[in-house]
């Protein structure tokens, strides 16, 4: 009785840690992708609009940041995109959160997307200066050539 017992106790731990360490992960996400949007916008309490994320991230990003979420693109300050499978044409601030997106936003900015564990954030040169975005130094690392990125 003693070993099924401590075998559930292991498991609920495994499964808590599991849960600890996801909420981890999406924290460390939504703060690097929160600070950048206040960056881009130089607003405060910058709109934010999600296409292509389920509800739990949008959830996230309600519950854990000083964004205001809207249900319009037109009401938005800012435009986070993922798993888009078809073009998408608007003429504000987009960020894809996937590299399958990126073939269906021209005017995606930039991508934040995990690769092996770790976090990857590339902002495209080409696009920002189109957009007239100016970032603080502190992105000077992330940013790249659009044309570099997507040839690979």
């Amino acid at each position: 009785m003693k070993k099924v017992i401590c075998i559930i106790i292991a498991f609920l731990y495994v499964q808590v840690s599991q849960a600890q360490q996801l909420e981890i992960y999406k924290m460390y996400e939504i703060k690097i992708l929160s600070k950048l949007v206040t960056d881009v916008t130089k607003r405060k309490n910058p709109k934010v609009y999600f296409i292509g994320l389920d509800r739990e991230e949008i959830r996230a990003f309600k519950n854990y940041t000083h964004l205001k979420i809207t249900l319009s693109a037109n009401d938005a300050d800012f435009i986070f995109v993922k798993n888009l499978s078809s073009p998408l044409k608007i003429n504000k601030p987009v960020f894809s959160l996937d590299f399958k997106s990126l073939k269906y936003c021209k005017n995606c900015f930039g991508v934040f997307s995990w690769r092996n564990g770790r976090p990857m954030l590339i902002i495209f040169r080409e696009v920002i200066n189109a957009l007239k975005i100016n970032l603080p130094e502190e992105y000077d690392y992330f940013i790249d050539s659009k044309k570099y990125i997507l040839s690979g």
